[in-house]
């Protein structure tokens, strides 16, 4: 089916005397346009007697003439709304084709997934055409735009050689394979059916095919004994596996509005009742898995129904975090010694230290204990590890080097840092002007903690917010460059 047949002709779609999925709109503003020129035309009828003749004459001359120009503006309206509807579908019909002929051409050397996304744009532009056709008021769409972005794509995938069709019908997300499949196909061309009869076919082949993938994987683990050394082992990638195999089945049944295939629900059961024994068996050893991994194991767990008990929970957290609190308290204390030694240095990198330690503090106790409800609790967390680092200093040395916290040199140096996040945001570096200002904010915070241990911090005049010192040290430790005139330069430097 040719494009410029005019969206009658949709998506290749011959229809036996159905109306067109795109047709005329009644009453559009271009028509309201024309009979209200024709108003006034005849508006004017009664004064027509001074134009000299007959009034009946003049007024009979007057209707024809409007008649004529009618006649003419609806013919000119049918010539501007057929070019516009070919130049429409002829649009959508060329990026249809390089879209699938894209995907066809990688998929034998690509993976799905970003293929998938791919093949969608292709529903995308459609669709996004259409309604840029109908926002001008020039056409309606029969059918939703949805449908007929599909129906577009459909056709797209008639015109294709049989063996491309067959590679993009199968990199198709099940979303996009369900929206041809569930096309009614009984007025199509013949490419057009035969796309839309494939898609239906591989809905049931990767129905068959996901049912099958999670059957071998569950055997996997069904095939242990529970106690079996090889149980613990491999505990969490057996779970990983066929937990994601059941995740695509289910995914792929809820876009189809489908229960889960029959075959595969004595299996769920059967791998739930396996999952509780291992599990009471300790062959999952929390303390050993990350943050992530602990993540993705409750929320495996879940698909089977199944939460991991608090109690385990918390003590693989009692083995886990002192560790991390402790290289929390080390990085305060490298930042309180770098004060100690008006280091601008020690204190950017000790500051960097506890960025990445706390962060790895938040996300272990989330993990395990999900006791961080809001950015208040994680505040208070590192409130607490700044009292407790603040404690271990020496008590002789304690007073001394929280004073240099709250001197001239560390509130400069905390001004620079925040002044060097705005410049950062000009110089649309985003990341790191996020990451200098949370880290002033640690410095301001330490600063307010050490506080108590000796006064209110006081700011001598005079004090030259960027020294070199200062400027040396973000050079070293984020390569930020500097002018001549003290201007910093960011082209170099480094967002983590």
């Amino acid at each position: 089916m040719k494009s410029g047949a005019g969206m009658s002709a949709l998506a290749g779609r011959t229809q036996r005397a159905a109306p067109a999925p795109i047709h005329r709109a009644p009453g559009n503003s271009f028509m309201s346009f024309i009979r209200t020129v024709f108003r006034k035309i005849a508006s004017v009828f009664p004064a027509a007697s001074r134009l000299g003749g007959s009034s009946e004459e003049t007024m009979q001359h007057a209707r024809q003439a409007a008649l004529v120009s009618y006649v003419d503006a609806i013919a000119f309206e049918a010539h501007l709304r057929g070019k516009l509807i070919a130049r429409g579908n002829a649009t959508i019909d060329t990026h249809v084709d390089r879209v699938l002929a894209d995907v066809a051409n990688r998929a034998h050397r690509e993976p799905e997934s970003p293929l998938a996304q791919l093949a969608h744009n292709a529903f995308v532009n459609a669709e996004s055409t259409l309604l840029s056709l109908r926002r001008d008021e020039f056409v309606h769409l029969q059918d939703d735009a949805s449908t007929s972005a599909t129906l577009f794509v459909a056709a797209g995938l008639g015109r294709l050689a049989t063996q491309d069709r067959h590679r993009v019908i199968r990199t198709l997300s099940v979303n996009d394979l369900s929206r041809i499949a569930d096309l009614d196909a009984s007025s199509a061309s013949r490419g057009t059916a035969g796309a839309v009869l494939l898609a239906r076919e591989e809905v049931s082949s990767r129905r068959e095919r996901l049912t099958a993938a999670f059957a071998e994987s569950a055997a996997v683990i069904l095939a242990r004994e529970s106690a079996a050394p090889s149980a613990r082992q491999n505990f969490a990638s057996d779970l990983h596996q066929f937990a994601q195999a059941l995740h695509k089945l289910q995914a792929f049944c809820d876009a189809r509005g489908e229960r889960l295939p029959d075959a595969a629900l004595p299996l769920r059961s059967e791998l739930a009742a396996r999952l509780h024994e291992c599990l009471e068996g300790n062959a999952l050893d929390l303390a050993a898995l990350s943050p992530r991994e602990i993540a993705e194991v409750r929320a495996e767990l879940r698909m089977f129904g199944i939460e991991l008990d608090a109690a385990q929970l918390a003590a693989a957290a009692d083995k886990r975090l002192p560790e991390i609190e402790q290289d929390c308290r080390d990085a305060v204390s490298r930042v309180l010694h770098g004060a100690h030694a008006s280091s601008p240095e020690a204190v950017l990198r000790g500051l960097k230290d506890m960025e990445r330690h706390f962060d790895t503090l938040r996300d272990t106790r989330n993990a395990f204990l999900q006791d961080l409800k809001s950015a208040q609790d994680v505040f208070n967390l590192r409130q607490k590890v700044f009292a407790e680092a603040i404690a271990e200093l020496p008590a002789g040395q304690r007073a001394a080097i929280c004073a240099k916290l709250g001197g001239t040199s560390m509130l400069d140096l905390r001004e620079t840092i925040y002044s060097l996040g705005d410049s950062a945001g000009d110089a649309r570096r985003d990341k790191l002007s996020s990451r200098l200002n949370r880290l002033g904010s640690y410095l301001e915070e330490l600063g307010n903690a050490a506080a108590p241990q000796t006064g209110p911090a006081l700011r001598s005049p005079g004090s030259q917010l960027l020294s070199t010192k200062v400027q040396e040290a973000f050079s070293a430790v984020f390569h930020i460059r500097w002018t001549a005139s003290g201007n910093a330069v960011f082209d170099d430097c480094r967002d983590h």
